[in-house]
């Protein structure tokens, strides 16, 4: 797998925003990191931090690499608590949702994928994951019209309202009151991005 940093740090929007948790950080432009390096990079950290058994894993798109994925949690599932972030565009293995904890499905990160990469986008992927009990929706909008697309793209694919998180970008005051404004029409959840605050700094002392 292509692993860039693994971190103790706060997760600073989504669904599980304000949580203590092992960050393992995907680039495509990192070099290849062995299973044994990660299982070791992962649990040192964990005894670092409190025991922390919160994986969070995000970055280019880790869907790309199930396989890669699926070999490492089948070493961990049984005593980690599994986030994937994913632009939700690819359809995960059915071994690999027998292993999940939680799906955080960021669509605006579809962006991402060059042209190669777009040719394994699913069109049963968004089925699944609005269906899936496990699993939200969440964009971070910097621009109002984000959230006229917003509305029209959960309601082509009958998103429910209940699973979507909408998120500031920044802290402008007239585009948080659209989007206070928007979550309340529609049923969404108003999501915090604790960026604002500055950088985060790891608490050594903290717990998950």
């Amino acid at each position: 797998m292509k692993v860039k940093t693994i971190k103790y740090e706060i997760v600073s929007n989504g669904s599980n925003v304000g949580r203590t948790v092992i960050h393992l950080k995907l680039d495509k432009r990192a070099k290849d990191m062995e299973l044994g390096l990660i299982l070791d990079g992962l649990e040192k950290t964990s005894q670092e931090h409190s025991a922390c058994k919160m994986l969070f894993i995000e970055g280019y798109e880790p869907l790309l690499d199930q396989k890669g994925l699926l070999l490492l949690l089948d070493k961990l599932y049984h005593s980690w608590h599994i986030i994937i972030r994913t632009c939700g565009a690819i359809m995960p293995d059915h071994f690999l949702r027998q292993r999940m904890n939680v799906w955080e499905v960021s669509p605006q990160r579809t962006s991402n994928l060059d042209k190669k990469e777009l040719l394994k986008i699913s069109t049963d992927s968004v089925l699944f994951f609005k269906n899936s009990p496990i699993s939200s929706f969440e964009w971070v909008v910097l621009h109002e019209d984000e959230l006229s697309e917003i509305e029209d793209l959960c309601s082509v694919n009958s998103i429910d309202s209940s699973k979507v998180i909408i998120t500031p970008q920044f802290p402008d005051k007239k585009l948080n009151n659209k989007i206070r404004d928007f979550c309340l029409k529609n049923g969404c959840r108003y999501g915090a991005n604790l960026t604002f605050l500055g950088d985060q700094n790891s608490n050594k002392n903290g717990n998950s």
